[in-house]
Protein backbone atom coordinates (compact mmCIF):
# COMPACT_ATOMS: atom_id res chain seq x y z
CA UNK A 1 0.00 0.00 0.00
CA UNK A 2 1.37 3.43 -0.95
CA UNK A 3 1.64 6.22 1.62
CA UNK A 4 -1.19 8.12 -0.09
CA UNK A 5 -3.42 5.05 0.15
CA UNK A 6 -2.57 4.70 3.84
CA UNK A 7 -3.34 8.37 4.50
CA UNK A 8 -6.71 8.19 2.75
CA UNK A 9 -7.57 5.03 4.68
CA UNK A 10 -7.04 6.81 8.02
CA UNK A 11 -10.32 7.58 9.76
CA UNK A 12 -9.29 11.14 10.70
CA UNK A 13 -7.72 12.14 7.36
CA UNK A 14 -10.54 14.58 6.50
CA UNK A 15 -10.69 16.04 10.01
CA UNK A 16 -6.91 16.46 10.11
CA UNK A 17 -6.90 18.26 6.74
CA UNK A 18 -10.14 20.25 7.09
CA UNK A 19 -8.34 23.55 7.75
CA UNK A 20 -6.36 23.16 4.53
CA UNK A 21 -9.51 22.29 2.57
CA UNK A 22 -11.22 25.36 4.04
CA UNK A 23 -8.25 27.57 3.18
CA UNK A 24 -8.41 26.44 -0.45
CA UNK A 25 -12.19 27.09 -0.59
CA UNK A 26 -12.88 23.70 -2.09
CA UNK A 27 -16.33 23.38 -3.63
CA UNK A 28 -17.55 19.94 -2.61
CA UNK A 29 -19.36 17.73 -5.07
CA UNK A 30 -22.81 16.46 -4.13
CA UNK A 31 -21.23 13.10 -3.33
CA UNK A 32 -18.70 14.59 -0.90
CA UNK A 33 -21.29 16.92 0.64
CA UNK A 34 -23.47 13.90 1.43
CA UNK A 35 -20.53 12.25 3.21
CA UNK A 36 -19.33 15.22 5.29
CA UNK A 37 -20.90 13.91 8.51
CA UNK A 38 -19.15 10.56 8.15
CA UNK A 39 -15.50 9.73 8.73
CA UNK A 40 -13.62 7.16 6.74
CA UNK A 41 -12.07 6.17 3.46
CA UNK A 42 -15.14 6.93 1.32
CA UNK A 43 -15.27 10.57 2.49
CA UNK A 44 -11.50 10.88 2.24
CA UNK A 45 -11.37 9.59 -1.35
CA UNK A 46 -14.22 11.82 -2.42
CA UNK A 47 -12.65 14.90 -0.78
CA UNK A 48 -9.28 14.23 -2.43
CA UNK A 49 -10.94 13.85 -5.84
CA UNK A 50 -12.76 17.17 -5.33
CA UNK A 51 -9.58 18.86 -4.11
CA UNK A 52 -7.44 17.83 -7.06
CA UNK A 53 -10.18 18.53 -9.57
CA UNK A 54 -10.38 22.05 -8.19
CA UNK A 55 -6.61 22.49 -8.38
CA UNK A 56 -6.55 21.27 -11.97
CA UNK A 57 -9.50 23.49 -12.86
CA UNK A 58 -7.78 26.52 -11.32
CA UNK A 59 -4.60 25.88 -13.32
CA UNK A 60 -6.58 25.58 -16.55
CA UNK A 61 -8.45 28.82 -15.79
CA UNK A 62 -5.17 30.68 -15.13
CA UNK A 63 -3.61 29.27 -18.31
CA UNK A 64 -6.64 30.31 -20.37
CA UNK A 65 -6.55 33.82 -18.87
CA UNK A 66 -2.84 34.12 -19.65
CA UNK A 67 -3.42 33.11 -23.28
CA UNK A 68 -6.33 35.56 -23.56
CA UNK A 69 -4.22 38.40 -22.15
CA UNK A 70 -1.34 37.54 -24.47
CA UNK A 71 -3.62 37.65 -27.51
CA UNK A 72 -4.99 41.03 -26.43
CA UNK A 73 -1.44 42.40 -26.39
CA UNK A 74 -0.70 41.37 -29.98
Amino acid sequence: MHNSDKAIAEKDFFKNNKAAFDRWNIEWSDRTAALLNKAGAELNRSAVIDFFNGVVGEKVARLYEGIRQHRKGQ
